[in-house]
């Protein structure tokens, strides 16, 4: 069946392109920032799942809960020193069906955990970007969280497929860079223009193809 869920699709920026070597450094260091986002989320509220360049991480339960997690892992990679990382994070509430891998492993498919990576498509490095859905989700159960949330106008997929994009400003760095405030001031003008296309992605991975289909 299916479920309404939160999902936070990361993607390591540059990790494929790497030496052997420091891809695998890159990934067990991610790992231990993951895991210590996710300290305070018990287990059978999440499920995890390796994408090859970064990591889907699928909540069940009050998307409140799944934002605070994205912060601190932004929090956690931008005070991680070695070996540097830049991801770009799209965050989405929507249906999920959990199934079954090829090496039965719990696996997710569906609209919800592809919308979550669209939306992460139109990210830039050290973008975390949210769709309407999730936004208006989080204010309906906090509705002094909307101050997070700045409108980043609507964007269109490859299928043609428009998204309204927020992106989720962090407390606890202040106010936004310079170059990401003058994006968000841009956002009333955007709102009123054809919607801009993502930018081009990149070859997927195998583990990709496999999670997230087409």
């Amino acid at each position: 069946r299916n479920v309404l869920c939160t999902i936070v699709f990361i993607d390591l920026v540059g990790a494929s392109m790497r030496p052997m070597d420091e891809q695998v450094a890159v990934k067990e260091a991610f790992k231990l920032l993951i895991g210590q986002a996710l300290q305070d989320v018990p287990e059978d509220h999440r499920l995890a799942i390796d994408t090859g360049d970064g990591a889907a991480l699928c909540f069940i339960g009050p998307p409140t809960e799944p934002l605070n997690v994205a912060l601190r892992l932004v929090q956690l990679l931008r005070a991680h020193r070695e070996p540097a990382m830049q991801t770009r994070i799209g965050l989405h509430f929507g249906d999920v069906r959990v199934v079954s891998d090829i090496n039965n492993r719990a696996n997710v498919l569906g609209d919800g955990i592809n919308v979550a990576q669209r939306v992460m498509d139109f990210a830039q490095p050290d973008q975390l970007l949210a769709s309407s859905a999730l936004r208006d989700a989080v204010c309906r159960i906090d509705p002094a969280a909307a101050h997070r949330f700045c409108y980043f106008g609507p964007f269109q997929d490859k299928h043609g497929r428009v998204h309204e994009i927020h992106l989720v400003q962090d407390d606890a760095l202040g106010s936004l860079p310079a170059p990401l405030a003058a994006a968000a001031a841009m956002a009333g003008e955007a709102a009123s223009q054809e919607p801009r296309p993502g930018p081009a992605r990149p070859p997927i991975t195998r583990e990709q193809m496999d999670l997230v289909g087409d």
